[in-house]
């Protein structure tokens, strides 16, 4: 699997598989898995891009993989997983910033922040009791 012709041709179709699979995963998937099962996940892909992409496409596709994912747990209605959702965005946030990371500016991640709905998961009336006044 790791020979060079077949990853050049393969590489990348097969990280889009496994990010488009991850992404339209069931809930109940997402609920039974535990936390660390979704960041090995994230960690084979990431790996496996090691030698089909550059460096910082590979660090700006795994950040946005895991916004994906966070955003995930943010929209489950099983408590853990919104929680683990809320740290993962904590995570990321923390990671650029203290990082000065160039995968992607601040602007990128309030811009995807704001397109995603982010807010309106974690203030849901119906998920939390927390209300804005």
């Amino acid at each position: 699997m790791y020979h060079k012709d077949f990853i050049t041709e393969y590489g990348p179709r097969f990280v889009d598989v496994c990010i488009r699979a991850l992404r339209v995963a069931p809930e109940k998937s997402l609920r039974d898995m535990r936390r660390e099962k979704i960041e090995s996940i994230i960690k084979s892909i990431d790996n496996f891009q090691r030698r089909t992409v550059t460096r910082e496409e590979r660090e700006k596709m795994t950040e946005v993989t895991k916004l994906e994912v966070a955003l995930m747990c943010l929209k489950s209605s099983f408590l853990e997983r919104r929680i683990q959702g809320i740290r993962d965005l904590n995570s990321v946030i923390r990671n650029n910033r203290m990082f000065n990371s160039k995968t992607f500016t601040a602007k990128f991640l309030i811009e995807w922040i704001e397109q995603n709905g982010v807010y309106a998961q974690i203030f849901d009336n119906k998920k939390t009791h927390i209300q804005l006044v």
